[in-house]
């Protein structure tokens, strides 16, 4: 039996998040749009400012006014991922399990999950995929279900046996270190 305790707070949320954010395939073509994106406000804001500065009719400001628009959408380009982190801090603090401790049990016969208000038994059967981090394990349930078990986590069992219990259990496992 191998046993995980951990608080669900905001530094094991936050940390689950940037760990399955760092395990997804950056795809070139994506960067390639906000690069455009990027450039194409920076030229739509320097045209503006262009324009407000060699305005003659002593009116610059609305052009002025009109650059706040790109400078907001460069700014939110810049930002990137933090957003979704302070919406998923913020929306954290409403969860009932906010705080609580969690205890995941691994064993042969599955998965169960311990909290102050929840118990849930899973089969091996409902986990799709599962992957070897460096500093834990990634276990899929489904599609955007992910679930995170940090090796600083493991209070009873080692890594190496549930290791082989994921390897054993689920077909999609990738146990190389990311």
């Amino acid at each position: 039996m191998n046993e995980y305790h951990f608080i669900y707070d905001e530094e094991y949320v936050l940390g689950a998040a940037f760990r399955i954010r760092r395990q997804r395939k950056v795809y070139p073509w994506f960067i390639a749009v906000k690069t455009v994106c990027y450039l194409g406000l920076a030229v739509l804001l320097a045209l503006l400012v262009l324009v407000a500065a060699k305005s003659q009719t002593g009116q610059p400001a609305i052009a002025l006014l009109l650059a706040l628009v790109p400078c907001f959408f460069i700014f939110l380009l810049l930002l990137g991922p933090r957003i979704d982190y302070f919406l998923l801090r913020r929306s954290l603090k409403k969860s009932p399990f906010y705080g609580g401790q969690t205890e995941i049990s691994v064993a042969e016969s599955g998965v169960s999950v311990r909290t102050p208000k929840s118990n849930l038994t899973l089969s091996w059967a409902a986990f799709t995929q599962a992957r070897r981090i460096k500093d834990g394990f990634l276990v899929s349930l489904e599609p955007g279900a992910i679930q995170w078990w940090p090796d600083s986590a493991l209070a009873l069992g080692t890594t190496t046996s549930v290791r082989d219990l994921l390897r054993a259990n689920i077909t999609s496992y990738d146990g190389r270190d990311a």
